[in-house]
């Protein structure tokens, strides 16, 4: 549970500490906004607010579909019969054609519903899976947990490379 409330006060007093008046118009509102915000960001961390379109089968797969294309697969068949198209406006290769490393993840094997395949279609440069983690990993282990993955420095740094634009998508 995010506490808005103390938040609000927080950014008042910042506010009010860089040597302005909270009250004043066109700041007024700001803390609260800042406040919902915060609340929006962080919702996000908790995985309640998950959405996966169900279309044939393979729902997470789906959404990624869904998520990098702008489309969902149609007739109901599900997204990894369509491995072959070329994604030109894909999420990732907007990323890609604007100068930024993109790679994609999932703690599941590159073969499942043809997912590695399928995120090179997108347009990712590589997508690392289980297999690959459990390589990489300092202590392999079930990466199905994100905290996992993230405290791995092996892992982390190819999520987040340093000294490079990039753009990594999380599955």
């Amino acid at each position: 549970m995010i506490d808005t409330k103390a938040i609000e006060e927080h950014i008042r007093g910042i506010i009010v500490a860089l040597g302005d008046n909270p009250e004043r118009e066109g700041l007024k509102d700001t803390p609260k906004r800042v406040a919902k915000m915060y609340e929006e960001v962080f919702e996000g961390m908790n995985y309640t607010n998950r959405y996966a379109v169900q279309a044939g089968s393979g729902a997470t797969l789906n959404s990624e579909f869904a998520m990098n294309t702008g489309f969902y697969s149609p007739q109901n068949n599900p997204a990894y019969e369509y491995v072959n198209n070329n994604y030109s406006n894909s999420l990732a290769m907007i990323f890609r054609n604007n100068g930024y490393k993109v790679n994609s993840i999932h703690a599941n094997k590159g073969g499942y519903y043809s997912r590695s395949s399928l995120h090179k279609s997108f347009g990712y440069e590589e997508h690392y899976d289980s297999e690959y983690m459990d390589l990489v990993a300092e202590n392999p282990r079930n990466f199905f947990n994100d905290l996992d993955v993230v405290s791995e420095r092996r892992l982390l740094d190819i999520i987040i490379p340093t000294g490079e634009r990039f753009m990594t998508f999380f599955t």
